[in-house]
């Protein structure tokens, strides 16, 4: 991701012929990204953060994994004990993105809710491996900021993190402070973005958004000069990671678009799984997230119908790795 869109103009003056930049440029697509401050433990009430615990109301149902034995079919599981998961059931927390500091960078935003907080869970034990819904879920929160509180991690939470820890102590010798299933929180600062996929050589995989752009690229021959700069732009394997992190815009993946693996990730019909009717919500680098467990990056996927009603109970995820 282009971490502006002067950025990516510069650079394109860099690697491009002059006569193709106004249509590269008209390829653009904006996203917010989110940029980790490096101050461990920021805990401003309701602000934006990766990690810790979110900021909710008093009363707070902590999201909880539920599924039937059917959701799990004769999927091979690799590495999963689903009846441990399912002793230790709450969720992970991810990330809360304040809304109102989204707005506050303009059009970019126009298409998220203008007010509160987007709660951001994850299960690593259950997501990137079964169709489960409740292993991934978005909250979209409008407590006002001085009816707030931390929430406390939950106790099966809590538990595992630091039999996690005891165990990275026990074969490394190393304390550490962060699992699976708690990172302590940085806050963040949002910023404008610039979105591109990381290459245009393969038609069928070409995002929705951008298709008919990048078909005229392919017949007028500059194909390899266009793909060579979105690699510049988009390196698969983004250093500092954090550069991963996202809303909305188009999916920098590891992998292909992961709108083209919802039939298979998410379990659903072709016609539902239909790339054009989904976008990209949130993607994080689960490398930068907690670097002990790997490179990961999981997408956070909504219909577009949904975002524009604001509904986020029906979000879905798809995980990539190198």
């Amino acid at each position: 991701m282009f971490e502006s869109r002067e950025q990516a103009i510069e650079l394109a003056h860099e690697m491009l012929p002059e006569e193709i930049i106004p249509q590269v440029v008209d390829l653009f697509v904006p996203c917010i990204g989110l940029e980790p401050t490096g101050e461990v433990g920021a805990n401003t009430l309701g602000g934006t953060r990766i990690g810790g615990n979110p900021d909710v109301p008093e009363g707070f149902e902590w999201p909880q994994l539920q599924f039937e034995e059917s959701d799990i079919g004769g999927r091979p599981i690799p590495d999963l004990d689903v009846e441990n998961a399912l002793r230790s059931p709450s969720v992970p927390f991810i990330a809360q993105v304040n809304l109102a500091e989204a707005h506050a960078l303009g059009a970019v935003s126009a298409d998220l809710p203008a007010e509160g907080r987007l709660l951001f869970f994850w299960d690593y034990r259950i997501a990137p491996w079964l169709p489960v819904r409740s292993a991934a879920r978005v909250i979209h929160d409008t407590t006002p900021v001085d009816q707030l509180q931390e929430a406390t991690l939950p106790d099966d939470l809590r538990r595992e993190h630091e039999a996690e820890l005891q165990e990275y102590l026990k074969n490394f010798g190393e304390p550490g402070d962060l699992s699976a299933f708690f990172v302590p929180a940085v806050g963040a600062r949002l910023y404008e973005g610039i979105t591109l996929p990381p290459s245009i050589h393969q038609p069928e995989l070409d995002p929705p958004e951008l298709k008919n752009g990048f078909a005229k690229f392919r017949e007028a021959g500059f194909a390899d000069e266009v793909s060579d700069y979105l690699w510049e732009g988009n390196p698969p394997l983004a250093d500092p990671e954090w550069r991963k992190y996202q809303l909305l815009g188009v999916p920098n993946p590891v992998q292909s678009d992961p709108r083209y693996e919802l039939k298979e990730f998410a379990d659903l019909s072709e016609v539902e799984a239909d790339p054009t009717k989904w976008r990209l919500l949130f993607q994080f680098a689960f490398e930068d997230w907690n670097y002990r467990i790997g490179d990961w990056e999981t997408y956070f996927l909504i219909r577009n119908e949904a975002l524009a009603r604001g509904d986020f109970s029906d979000v879905r995820t798809v995980t990539q790795n190198t």
